[in-house]
């Protein structure tokens, strides 16, 4: 990608992706950056955004055909609403928005592992909603 060092400048867009910076995931997607690029982590920038409660990033890489199946690591690894519930109990952003992000990625049809109780009423009900819909 021009103006960016690195053959393999795809990690970029989780990080700024788990920042929130929804313009600048929006300007990277658009200069041709894959949607689902691993970073060193081996997360998805739609498993960053979603573990940190970046709502308005999920709702873009969703729209830009994030996969919400993925598994990071290995075919047992986090999904997308994994990183968001976990995010939630685990390692809360304190301007994450945890359950509009699960809500959105329900309504999307992403699966989880995850069950209640995840300690948030309005999660407990979304993942309670999903596993009964699956």
């Amino acid at each position: 990608m021009p103006g960016i060092p690195g053959r393999d400048s795809g990690w970029l867009l989780g990080q700024f992706a788990l920042l929130g910076r929804v313009e600048v995931v929006r300007s990277l997607l658009d200069a041709g950056v894959p949607v689902d690029s691993r970073g060193w982590s081996n997360f998805t920038p739609l498993d960053q955004a979603a573990m940190h409660g970046r709502l308005d990033v999920v709702r873009l890489l969703v729209e830009r055909g994030a996969d919400l199946e993925d598994c990071a690591f290995d075919d047992e690894g986090p999904t997308p609403l994994d990183a968001a519930v976990w995010g939630w109990r685990n390692n809360r952003a304190t301007d994450g928005d945890y359950e509009n992000t699960v809500a959105l990625l329900v309504a999307e049809g992403a699966p989880t592992r995850h069950t209640p109780p995840t300690g948030n009423q309005r999660i407990d009900e979304l993942l309670t909603r999903q596993h009964e819909s699956t």
